[in-house]
């Protein structure tokens, strides 16, 4: 994409968020407390439901949706290399738990107060009057920090549009080998695409992805 088309597509979200944020302000500009609401609101435009203004820092819930990495080829319960009956098939439902707006900064302040972060790779915009959200190459994201997570995983036979819950240990078969981890002493930040995000529950209202492209989801609730 050449770079004066990028900028005319961010100018263009800009543009929709601020018309959106000035259409709902006066009705909508609502501050809601998570641990006093009795009854959740669902909404199912994204930013009607931002607009809704959680307080910084109160929890929230986000379940997201992703395609694992398989290999083409993969070692049978015999010892052989075979064609892998699950490539491209296997999906990752993800629970995270995250304080809203919590953001890097602050995050990496409260682990190593001398830490010096450094310059951020990727051109990732902010979507004005929509702190939560950034767009990169027409893409939008939902930056957060988790606080905890639980995960599944599913089969699907069409693409995604459907999913079979199976046994994570049985999943592990047609993955690559998984390398443990060290702690890094940084904050986990993960950039979620919007597109693959099911649902948001924060300050008492729960958001509801009309345009989710895997189509049903069978995820934690």
């Amino acid at each position: 994409m050449r770079k004066i088309d990028k900028l005319m597509n961010i100018q263009k979200a800009n543009l929709l968020a601020e018309q959106r944020y000035l259409n709902h302000k006066n009705n909508n500009g609502l501050l809601y407390e998570a641990d006093n609401l009795l009854t959740e609101e669902s909404y199912n435009d994204l930013f009607t439901f931002l607009e809704q203004d959680p307080k910084k820092m109160t929890g929230a819930v986000v379940m997201y949706v992703n395609a694992v990495k398989t290999n083409k080829n993969y070692i049978d319960d015999n010892g052989n290399k075979a064609p892998n009956p699950m490539y491209n098939k296997i999906f990752k439902h993800r629970r995270f738990r995250f304080a809203w707006e919590n953001t890097y900064a602050e995050a990496m302040e409260r682990i190593n107060p001398k830490y010096e972060i450094g310059a951020r790779k990727g051109d990732y915009q902010k979507i004005q009057g929509y702190d939560m959200l950034e767009i990169r190459n027409n893409t939008m994201y939902l930056p957060i920090i988790p606080t905890g997570s639980e995960s599944i995983y599913s089969v699907s036979e069409n693409g995604g549009r459907s999913f079979n819950v199976i046994n994570k240990d049985e999943a592990y078969k047609y993955m690559p080998p998984v390398k443990p981890s060290e702690p890094s002493g940084r904050a986990d930040y993960r950039q979620l695409m919007v597109d693959k995000i099911y649902m948001i529950k924060a300050g008492g209202n729960v958001w509801e992805n009309p345009n989710f492209i895997y189509g049903e989801y069978l995820g934690p609730k």
